[in-house]
């Protein structure tokens, strides 16, 4: 299990993650009600899928998963009755489509994904003032980032009336999360400042290190390298 992802709505809180099953990733989900012991399979396909970005908008809860085969990046919504996500939208086709992330700044929806080519992450970025409109792809695509092999490790974060972006390098030894945050986002300009790095405490089962991070005012849900994973790694009111 990795790529954790909390969400809230009108039932409670749920986490939507990866699970690797027989050499396919698909896309699963629990619930609070149900101390998060019971897992329901969300979504499976031919295609696999994994980095399954959620959010609510209006009263229903949205998801963004990665589609690693496939060049055409679809939205779900999520029946809440028979635990299943459902195809809404095709936004983005001819993209890698990697760590897809949608979210609202400024009166527009973003959408940010990742392409790998000459052994680095590419960033590109899309926008729309219609979550069912088209999205336009940002004047600056391509966008290089500052590490080549620095990857999204969760949703972004606003913290403090500051909009974060959680990033890790899968190849680091570390395994640490680091914030940056991001000073200009508009449709002509995007740019962004490293903030702070956060490591696995020196205790506890976390010693592979950190990988990605998702939470709200209530909850936060960590992601550690691990052989095995645990829920040892979900603090309730961690703080920033």
């Amino acid at each position: 299990m990795s790529q954790a992802f909390l969400s809230q709505d009108a039932y409670g809180h749920r986490i939507f993650f990866t699970f690797n099953h027989a050499g396919k990733r698909m896309i699963y989900s629990t619930e609070e009600k149900t101390g998060f012991d019971l897992y329901h399979l969300a979504l499976a396909s031919d295609h696999n899928h994994c980095f399954p970005g959620v959010f609510v908008y209006g009263n229903t809860l949205f998801c963004l998963p990665a589609t690693l085969d496939s060049d055409q990046l679809f939205l779900f919504t999520f029946d809440a009755g028979s635990h299943k996500l459902t195809p809404f939208k095709m936004l983005l086709e001819g993209y890698e489509g990697l760590f897809p992330n949608i979210f609202r700044h400024n009166g527009l929806w973003w959408l940010m994904c990742y392409t790998i080519s000459d052994n680095k992450h590419w960033m590109n970025l899309f926008w729309s003032d219609d979550i069912q409109a088209s999205f336009t792809p940002h004047a600056k695509n391509p966008i290089e980032v500052d590490e080549p092999l620095l990857i999204p490790a969760g949703p972004l974060i606003y913290y403090n009336e500051k909009l974060l972006l959680p990033m890790a390098n899968p190849a680091d030894n570390i395994s640490s999360i680091e914030l940056h945050e991001v000073l200009s986002l508009t449709s002509e300009d995007f740019s962004t400042k490293f903030m702070k790095r956060i490591t696995a405490p020196e205790r506890g089962n976390m010693g592979g290190g950190l990988v990605h991070l998702s939470g709200n005012e209530h909850y936060t849900v960590i992601s550690a390298r691990r052989s095995v994973f645990t829920w040892s790694g979900f603090f309730k009111n961690k703080k920033i």
